[in-house]
């Protein structure tokens, strides 16, 4: 019976786990990729859109503390789950060990990341009640090894979110048969490289 409880508070656990990274990408568009975009207006462009948002009631707050609850839940059941989970893609050459490993290792890549770039875009400023600018994300990624390490982060979430859509749609049963696992697969990689893309450009405009 403990098992059976277990194996069925694992089952919603990983429910949650899919539901909190759906949560999480749309903040990613919403949080990050919307209004950052004002970057390729230029330095005045990205300060004006920055001031809107921050005059918002509550908005430090709230997005902070969302966000912030969503990615430490993300990351706590992920690191569960990659525990408790096997794959063996040398025995089982299959695209779903693949995209399982691809998944795994650009989760764990991006957890020190995430955490970086949480602190400095969102607990920062909140805690000194500045408002992020141009010229301080200029100042972040200045040196060569940061912009790498932000573009190598920025592509890590890409393939993180992408293989993760697909076995999503997996798991929920979406895709049954093997037509619609290779569209999946396929529409999850455009995701991945509009996202990755997207996100690149933006760091580069700083």
């Amino acid at each position: 019976m403990r098992r059976i409880q277990n194996e069925y508070g694992y089952f919603w656990l990983k429910r949650l786990h899919d539901v909190s990274g759906v949560l999480l990408a749309g903040a990613f568009i919403l949080l990050f990729l919307l209004p950052w975009s004002s970057a390729f207006g230029g330095s005045a462009a990205f300060d004006r859109t920055m001031m809107a948002l921050h005059r918002l009631p509550l908005y430090d707050l709230v997005t902070t503390v969302v966000v912030g609850v969503l990615i430490l839940f993300h990351i706590a059941v992920g690191v569960l789950i990659l525990y408790e989970s096997r794959a063996n893609i040398i025995a089982y050459p299959f695209s779903g060990n693949a995209m399982y490993l691809i998944r795994r290792a650009t989760g764990l890549l991006l957890i020190p990341f995430v955490l970086y770039q949480l602190y400095v875009t969102r607990l920062g400023s909140a805690a000194s009640g500045a408002t992020l600018t141009f010229r301080t994300l200029q100042q972040i990624f200045a040196p060569l090894w940061m912009k790498v390490i932000a573009v190598g982060g920025m592509i890590c979430l890409a393939l993180y979110c992408a293989a993760g859509l697909h076995a999503m749609l997996s798991r929920w049963g979406a895709t049954a048969s093997r037509r619609s696992r290779e569209a999946s697969a396929i529409v999850a990689a455009i995701i991945g490289i509009v996202l990755g893309g997207w996100g690149v450009a933006i760091l580069l405009a700083f």
